[in-house]
């Protein structure tokens, strides 16, 4: 049936009047909430589809997530494009509170997934969240498990989705703008929805461009969408990365030579590689003496996980690593570290990065309250975050106020009252209860995972019956208290454990609350283990009949995990395409990368460097790996409650008055295509509709903007190149359920013609070069709903991998037209006649069409006639061999690639074949005889001829 979509995008906002903890929120707090990103895609079709595309926080995370765990129950699936705060922040808290959250299917690229746990990690122990503290509300095991579930997909891999989902193809294109950052491109039928915000065309010293090829055109899989979401958000000062570097290197000097101390804020897990980079070999160049260190609580770890994951990074990062046989984040010069008071320990001149781009949230807030008062010390702000009213915008709004025609650092003489969170360890009867409290959490976690680890082995082992009753006796002594062997096998902490049998022992018999009978349990507590005989093959393979089978079996449905992943084999140009039932178990031959994700399971490979690309091959190299493994390790230790290292804190909100004497400039390292380069490129992609989120964040909640990008004025030049519909989303309502627009889908009607058995059965297929094979059909289209009348319809078949399928498949023709000067032999173009039906009722369910055989006699009479189709296509240089083959005829290729052929015994040309296009060849002769015809007639029956 003919169909068309409602298409709804919603930008949703929390409610601007309350806070996370319930409190009124702040004007701050609403400036704090304009850059961040979540948008539900709604698609009316007959079972309404959600669509979340990124969950983000605030960066300061203090907004009201309530409205996204309202909607969570009718999420279907959950996208996300960036490692940043504003883009993923929410993400690891709202799987933390609410299971229904935690099990939506979620989508993105690795690198996406491994630098948000970082991104996570940092600012939810900066803001009190997680770590070795009173209030923790989320633990390092919360948000490794919540991006545990996220399933990896590379750039180009179209995914098909099913269930509710069916008909949905997802598939994640470079956006340039942070590692493994995704422009989502979302297809249903021929519809098309491009989803790009926050993009980079132009290369940074580590990443690739978003949306052009190497010749610098559009990526074709790109173009003509029928929705592009566009943010509104780009570089406020384009300049080339060479004018910004040179900037940037040019500051840092100057102020070391003043004897003073520059600091960088940046956001960890995304641009601060860029930083990391480029400063580290402008220290290696130059032979820097001063300092160059990177404060952040996870810092190790985000350049170990971006040595593992060259290969989503720039040619030049990969010829980096070929000509030095190391890493480029394999860092000589940058140290990090993760406790404030270290700054103290580092005299004289110094660069300093520091985690938390807004000034909100991270080590930069409480370095600056630090570094501000010095004459000679340097704030270089990169990146534009937080909107006009955090620390961020102020400082740029200061910046921007007072700078001249020519950008550069401003010198500040003002006072600003800084709020910020201050750490104390935890003494006393604090210490004593909060031990207690992690003794009796710890105890419950081991509790649960011997419980877990037990069943786990129950459901992968194949036992005897023996062995299985013996189990079932276990597991119930296990359940009751009576067997808590698993703890002594599993926990830690435990050395002791009473194994005398119950009949020897009243005591723990009566503790248990049973008789003591021996022969309850015949299977000593001494020795717990038994072997266990498992059926395996003639190599030693386990074999599992389930594994080989095409559907779920009842015991796979009791294995579903959210943990699939579509393999692919290329992290940039994987254009497979996968059938991912959303949380199902994948069947055997499938790759799995869930290992690559898991937080563990990665950081070790990684910190132990073997077949990862960018670690040292020598020894020295080797240990210096080693060393920052430990580091890396130590960093996850430290903010795990139930580590031996981690310290016990409390943070203590407080507040001062500073003197900001500082100079501050701005050097823009964001990473976001310039406006004119947005003039460019968007009537290239050639979308019929386009979307413009109000999501550039520099409007502060006065409606003072500090933005130069004019909108209004780049929609009026694109309506110029031919995007006629351009819509701009209304502002935020006062309840905070988020601004929305609703736009049509589907300009044309689009029919799905299924081929029956029956008539499948009587096509008569015809080979043509290639794998394909093609036949003619006449039949007749049957409707619940239409009136059926007879058509003929070309159809393609793929003979071996399927690609196009003739029954439930769409009808696909080629043609190959042959023309001979003199004697034009051109068929008619091969174009399919759609059956004519009544217009069918309104459906609410979308039902395709059967194409069946004809049934009468006066069906066949009357159903229409065309001329034959030559369908194929003719590779001259096959056609060369051919008819040397056949018929014994030299030719050669001249200029143009025209296919000469000779006299025999001679040089003389006699005839020419030219390809003008696929589908068009033209035979020339000097005057017309029988080899002529020879050549046109065979060129005919290397066609099929339908």
């Amino acid at each position: 049936m003919a169909k068309q979509t409602m298409f709804s995008l919603t930008s949703l906002h929390a409610n601007p009047d309350k806070q996370l903890n319930g409190l009124q929120a702040s004007p701050k707090l609403r400036s704090l909430s304009e850059q961040v990103h979540q948008s539900l895609l709604t698609f009316a079709t007959d079972d309404k589809v959600n669509i979340l595309i990124d969950v983000g926080w605030d960066p300061a995370l203090s907004s009201s997530l309530d409205h996204i765990l309202a909607l969570a129950p009718e999420i279907d699936l959950i996208l996300l494009t960036h490692a940043s705060i504003n883009h993923v922040g929410a993400y690891a808290y709202l799987c933390k509170i609410s299971p229904a959250f935690a099990a939506i299917p979620t989508y993105s690229t690795l690198p996406v997934i491994n630098m948000s746990r970082i991104v996570t990690l940092d600012y939810y122990r900066s803001v009190g969240l997680l770590g070795p503290l009173m209030n923790e509300k989320v633990t390092l095991f919360d948000v490794e498990a919540a991006f545990d579930n996220v399933l990896p997909l590379k750039y180009s891999q179209s995914t098909h989705l099913q269930d509710k989902l069916d008909g949905f193809i997802i598939t994640p294109y470079n956006a340039g703008h942070t590692l493994g950052g995704t422009l989502w491109k979302i297809q249903r039928d021929q519809e098309s929805i491009l989803y790009a915000v926050d993009w980079n065309h132009s290369r940074d010293s580590h990443l690739n461009g978003a949306f052009l090829q190497s010749n610098g055109k559009i990526l074709d899989a790109l173009t003509k969408p029928s929705i592009m979401i566009c943010g509104s958000k780009v570089s406020e000062r384009p300049a080339t990365l060479k004018r910004r570097k040179e900037n940037l290197f040019a500051n840092i000097k100057e102020t070391i030579r003043r004897g003073g101390s520059v600091l960088i804020p940046t956001s960890s897990g995304s641009r601060v590689l860029e930083l990391c980079h480029i400063l580290d070999s402008f220290w290696e160049d130059n032979k820097i003496s001063a300092p160059l260190v990177y404060f952040s609580h996870v810092g190790y770890r985000t350049l170990s996980y971006a040595s593992s994951m060259l290969e989503w990074m720039s040619s030049a990062v990969i010829d980096e690593w070929e000509i030095h046989n190391n890493s480029p984040f394999d860092t000589k010069h940058l140290k990090v570290y993760s406790d404030l008071d270290e700054l103290a320990k580092l005299d004289g001149p110094k660069v300093v990065l520091a985690s938390g781009e807004a000034l909100e949230a991270g080590f930069s807030r409480g370095l600056f309250t630090k570094m501000c008062d010095g004459n000679n010390s340097l704030v270089i702000l990169t990146e534009r975050a937080g909107g006009a009213d955090s620390l961020n915008g102020h400082l740029y709004s200061l910046w921007n106020d007072n700078n001249g025609p020519s950008d550069g650092a401003v010198q500040l003489t003002t006072q600003m009252l800084v709020d910020y969170n201050e750490e104390v360890k935890l003494q006393g009867e604090e210490l004593l209860d909060y031990t207690e409290l992690i003794r009796e959490e710890k105890r419950k976690k081991e509790i649960q995972t011997a419980i877990d680890l037990r069943n786990k082995n129950i459901l992968e082992e194949e036992d005897d019956e023996d062995n299985e009753s013996s189990d079932d006796d276990e597991d119930e002594m296990v359940l009751s208290g009576q067997l808590n062997t698993g703890i002594l096998i599993y926990g830690q902490g435990v050395y002791d454990y009473d194994a005398r049998p119950d009949s020897n022992n009243s005591a723990t018999a009566a503790a248990a609350g049973t008789t003591g009978d021996a022969k309850h349990n015949t299977k000593p507590k001494m020795f717990p283990f038994v072997s266990k005989r498992r059926r395996v093959d003639d190599y030693g393979e386990v074999i599992k009949s389930d594994q080989f089978s095409t559907k779920a079996k009842d015991k796979e449905d009791l294995l579903l995990v959210a943990g699939g992943a579509p393999g692919g084999k290329g992290a940039h140009d994987d254009t497979t395409i996968q059938d991912a039932k959303v949380g199902e178990k994948r069947q055997w031959g499938d790759v799995d990368h869930r290992s690559s994700v898991t937080g563990d399971a990665l950081s070790n490979g990684v910190a132990n460097g073997r077949n990862q690309p960018g670690r040292g091959k020598n020894s020295n190299d080797r240990n210096e790996n080693d060393n920052k493994a430990d580091f890396d390790s130590d960093e996850s230790l430290r903010l795990d409650s139930f580590s031996a290292i981690a310290v016990p804190k409390k943070i203590i909100p407080d507040h001062k008055q500073v003197k900001v004497l500082c100079q501050v400039d701005f050097i823009d390292f964001e990473g976001l295509t310039d406006e004119r380069s947005m003039k460019m490129i968007l009537p290239l992609v050639q979308p019929r509709q386009l979307v413009f989120l109000n999501n550039n964040g520099m409007q502060s909640h006065d409606s003072t903007s500090t933005s130069t990008f004019d909108r209004d004025g780049l929609i009026e030049y694109l309506q110029t190149k031919k995007i006629e519909f351009i819509h701009t989303l209304p502002n935020v309502n006062e309840s905070g359920t988020g601004a929305r627009i609703d736009i049509k889908l589907g300009g044309s009607n689009i029919y799905k013609v299924e081929i029956s058995s029956e008539l499948e059965k009587l096509l008569k297929w015809q080979k043509i070069i290639g794998d394909y094979s093609v036949a003619h059909v006449t039949g007749k289209l049957k409707s619940k709903h239409a009136t059926p009348t007879t058509t003929p319809e070309p159809v393609a078949k793929k003979e071996e991998d399927g690609a196009i399928k003739s029954e439930g498949s769409d009808v696909k023709t080629e043609t190959n037209d042959v023309k001979a000067e003199g004697d034009a032999v051109k068929p008619e173009a091969a174009t399919p006649e759609v059956a004519s039906t009544k217009p069918a009722p309104a459906s609410n369910k979308y039902e395709p069409l059967l194409l069946v055989p004809l049934e009468t006699a006066r069906e066949v009479a009357l159903a229409p006639r065309t001329n034959p189709i030559l369908v194929g296509d003719i590779k001259l240089a096959e056609l060369k061999r051919k008819l040397f083959r056949q018929f014994g005829l030299r030719s050669e290729f001249g200029a143009e690639g025209i296919l000469v052929i000779f006299v025999a015994g001679t040089r003389t040309p006699k005839l020419a074949i030219r390809k003008l296009g696929e589908g068009n060849i033209v035979v020339e002769g000097v005057g017309v005889d029988e080899d002529f015809y020879k050549v046109k007639s065979f060129i005919r029956s290397m066609l099929a001829s339908v």
